[in-house]
């Protein structure tokens, strides 16, 4: 994938404008496609197969008077006398409903069909119930408006009335101005992490590109599949901070480049190649997270699950695009001054060592500080996330109704009037319908079923008792003590669903269903927090995965997912704190506290093991290389954590800055998803990632590294950041300044079982050489083999023709032929002398006929040849000898 990314960022970066326009006319096309559908969004949060759903299937088919929205209509009586002395101006009002488009049903407050009328306890209040024909999302051709110009005429003749219920539903995305803030202020951390305005610009303005695509794809599916109005939302909080995020570590690469002097195109094509490598592993990894959230088999979080994943998929293909043609056309703009000045004034090697040092130094500091006594960090971590975490347990789950909508407005005032004037439950009826067709007395049956319901804990009245038109489904609406999100009405739900088996036997009742909008609300909070547990095992598992086979090591997986789990509880503890414990809010302008939105947990989960992985990746990937390098296990840990650091900071800022802007203006939905989001980033890339696993790696050294040779056989390389280009690119020099070697080997450890089993200081072999290699046997037939691509060592350079073993080990095995057995020679030898290698290795005694081949096939073609020591005296023209352990 390196080699494709180097390409296509070439590419880009060559032909910058048209690149810029293919995605400008994307953006247009769809732009027009959004214009002329309009949106389609709803809040219908359903999911097929639960009980509540069952029953609106069932009512939706057998009683359809009660199947669609409803409104609430709230008179008051405009002087001190009862609102009975009223009841002419009621039943007026009452009579305009009835005539509003798609209202088949506008209740009299005082109706017979009412068991107990619906008026205040002071008698002041008149409540009339409306009944539509409308489901959640349609189009309501204006019904609500008519309804509001009838409660505003009788408010206007003196008669206050106010509309409020099911028909206040939202279809457009809530956004507002205050998100921009986390924008200008990751605007900011980019001039401040560049020192500079433009390159800052840059991955804004890619960011703000990628979302605006999503978001017109978003909107121009919800044509066809049912979208809530919190995954647009979503999709632009999510795509906007991983977008800016990804550009930045292209940007930073290419700066870095500039700054030692690169070509712009090379420098371009060498940072797509390598952090726009870890660009798409990040995003991969964030979009298999994301779409893991099918298995919950919840149909619309899977939806909302997938809009994201195409929002960061965007994302990180216009990083690899669209900022390779703008880092293109802006060219030498964009190289740090030092590094410009320096070129004029021939001083770029003291520019670059100031400024790398001037960099790195903060983050060295932090590095010396936490691991100098990293038993002690790992205590103050554990102890102080251990305690964040506690609050958790009272975070409560919930879906909205009209009293998360933000106040002053019509629903929630009106919400807010009638629980004040009517009790809380009235704003959570419960809705009980069971089949009654054996019945020869439908009616009394009707009355008998409202009278054990009324008498079940929780239950406040019946408001009323009825079959449908063909007497065979009964239906009673209930209301409950207290309200919808109250820990009260759940458990007279299951009061109400364990007493429907006594119902069925003693009264004849078939298929008794408690049903309607609040319980179903209650189903789906049930149903998510129940795949809160798989779904989470999914991700850890995932976690597990990716991590053994980034970094082959056993032990920085583990300590990787134990930090992704400590930074999701501190996320749901801090969130808890806030909602359910109402800290903070006044800063944070949350006005609604108490249950969060039941899928927050879920989608949290999902998106910061994403980013968790990213900032372990772009962090302990240096570290590793530090070490393969030849670093002591500690000193690795800190030179890779001090090069590494920087970027990682001003993006885990960022992605705060962008979720924390969603705070203050957002709705109920979106509010406590960006706080633990914002709060999981923080707590993951400043806590976990930047304190706690370097300690942890410090306490580990060497032994974070080791890997059963079992595992290292069967599991794939992967390139994450494209190492590759950066070893290709550290040969091609070497190989400028030295020449074309056969073989290069530097530096070279191979070990088992925690101990060294063979090294080789330097080996270089030259074209037309034949090299005798001198030192113990097992030794030797070890490093012959890593030479060949069989083992793979564990620290060390090994290249073999331009290839080297790190990264196209796949290759070695295929093209270099190692001849550890007299009975492998001919074919060997033939082989080599047929496809012309330029390498062969012989550890065994061969023919003079072999050995002939042999040579005519390496020696004579400019290749080289490698004997060992149980070749025997094959009469092979030794070049050279080299000693095991010892220079060349």
């Amino acid at each position: 994938m390196s080699t494709f990314l180097r390409q296509l960022g070439a590419a880009c970066a060559r032909h910058g404008i048209r690149t810029l326009l293919v995605w400008i006319a994307v953006l247009l096309i769809g732009g027009i496609g959004v214009w002329q559908a309009g949106p389609q969004l709803s809040n219908d949060f359903k999911i097929p197969g639960t009980e509540a759903q069952d029953g609106l299937d069932i009512i939706s088919e057998r009683f359809p008077e009660l199947a669609g929205l409803t409104a609430q209509v709230i008179v008051e009586s405009p002087d001190d006398h009862p609102i009975e002395t009223h009841r002419d101006q009621v039943q007026r009002v009452v009579h305009q409903l009835s005539a509003v488009p798609h209202v088949t049903q506008a209740a009299d407050p005082w109706s017979e069909l009412l068991r107990t009328p619906t008026i205040s306890t002071d008698g002041r209040f008149a409540l009339i119930n409306v009944q539509l024909d409308l489901a959640l999302g349609e189009d309501d051709d204006g019904a609500l408006d008519t309804i509001e110009t009838v409660a505003a005429d009788s408010t206007k003749a003196g008669m206050p009335a106010s509309v409020g219920g099911q028909i206040y539903q939202i279809t457009s995305v809530p956004l507002s101005p205050l998100e921009l803030v986390g924008v200008a202020i990751a605007l900011i951390i980019l001039a401040i992490t560049f020192r500079a305005l433009l390159p800052a610009v840059l991955p804004v303005i890619t960011g703000l590109l990628g979302v605006s695509i999503a978001m017109t794809g978003v909107l121009i599916v919800a044509q066809w599949v049912d979208i809530s109005t919190t995954t647009p939302t979503l999709a632009i909080m999510i795509g906007l901070a991983v977008g800016i995020d990804y550009c930045l570590f292209i940007v930073s690469r290419h700066r870095s480049q500039l700054a030692h002097g690169w070509n712009v195109v090379d420098s371009i094509a060498m940072a797509n190649a390598t952090s726009g490598g870890a660009v798409i592993f990040a995003a991969i990894t964030v979009v298999i997270a994301l779409c893991g959230l099918i298995v919950s088999g919840i149909p619309f979080l899977a939806v909302m699950g997938l809009c994201a994943a195409a929002a960061v998929a965007v994302s990180a293909v216009i990083a690899v695009t669209a900022i390779p043609a703008l880092m293109g056309l802006m060219g030498e703009r964009l190289r740090p001054r030092h590094a410009r000045a320096s070129r004029r004034s021939g001083q770029e090697e003291t520019h670059r060592h100031a400024a790398k040092h001037s960099k790195q130094s903060a983050s060295q500091w932090w590095v010396s500080v936490i691991t100098a006594r990293p038993w002690i960090t790992i205590g103050v971590v554990l102890v102080f996330l251990s305690a964040v975490v506690i609050p958790a347990k009272d975070l409560r789950l919930s879906l909205p109704d009209n009293g998360t909508e933000p106040v002053g407005t019509p629903a929630r005032d009106t919400y807010e009037l009638v629980a004040n004037e009517f009790g809380d439950g009235a704003n959570a009826p419960l809705l009980i319908i069971g089949g009654i067709i054996q019945s020869e007395d439908p009616l009394g049956l009707v009355d008998e079923l409202a009278d054990r319901v009324e008498q079940v804990d929780g239950i406040r009245s019946i408001q009323i008792a009825t079959p449908n038109r063909n007497a065979d489904l009964a239906a009673v609406i209930a209301i409950p003590e207290a309200a919808s999100n109250d820990p009260a009405t759940e458990k007279a739900l299951e009061n109400l669903r364990e007493a429907a088996d006594t119902w069925e036997r003693e009264l004849g009742v078939e298929d008794i269903h408690v049903t309607g909008m609040v319980a179903a609300r209650m189903d789906v909070t049930a149903r998510l927090t129940d795949a809160l547990v798989p779904f989470a095992s999914l991700v850890v598992g995932l976690a597990l995965i990716v991590l053994t086979v980034v970094f082959r090591s056993l032990w920085v997986p583990l300590t990787a997912t134990i930090g992704y789990l400590l930074s999701i509880g501190a996320a749901f503890g801090v969130t808890s704190m806030i909602f359910s414990w109402g800290w903070f809010t006044g800063p944070l302008r949350i006005s609604n506290t108490g249950p969060v939105i039941c899928f927050m947990p879920i989608m949290a989960l999902g998106v910061l093991f994403g980013l968790a992985m990213d900032y372990q990746v772009f962090l302990v990937t240096r570290m590793r290389e530090y070490w393969t390098h030849g670093e002591d296990a500690r000193q690795a840990v800190k030179k890779g954590f001090a090069s590494s650091a920087p970027v990682v900071v001003a993006a885990a800022l960022i992605m705060v800055s962008v979720f924390l802007g969603f705070i203050p203006s957002g709705s109920f939905y979106v509010q406590p998803i960006a706080l633990a989001l914002a709060v999981g980033v923080a707590i993951d890339a400043f806590i976990v990632r930047m304190t706690l696993i370097p300690a942890v790696m410090m306490v580990l050294g060497k032994r974070a590294w080791c890997f059963p040779r079992a595992l290292d056989r069967v599991v794939p390389h992967v390139d994450v950041e494209g190492v590759a280009m950066d070893h290709l690119s550290d040969h091609m020099e070497w190989k400028r300044v030295n020449g074309p070697a056969i073989l290069r080997m530097e530096d070279v450890r191979i070990d088992e079982g925690g101990q060294t089993v063979a090294s080789c200081d330097e080996l270089i072999v030259w074209p037309g050489e034949v090299i005798q290699l001198d030192g113990p046997p097992s030794q030797v037939r070890t490093l012959m083999c890593a030479a060949a691509g069989l083992i793979r060592a564990d620290q060390g350079i090994i290249v073999v023709r331009d290839n080297d073993a790190r990264d196209r080990s796949s290759w070695m095995r295929a093209n270099i032929p190692i001849m550890l057995r007299a009975s492998w020679a001919h074919m060997i030898a033939s082989d080599a002398k047929e496809s012309d290698k330029n390498l062969v290795l012989v550890d065994c005694p061969v023919t003079e006929q072999v050995r002939d081949q042999l040579i005519s096939a390496t020696v004579e073609q400019e290749g080289a040849l490698i004997v060992g020591p149980q070749a025997g005296n094959s009469g092979f023209v030794i070049t050279r000898t080299v000693k095991i352990g010892g220079d060349a």
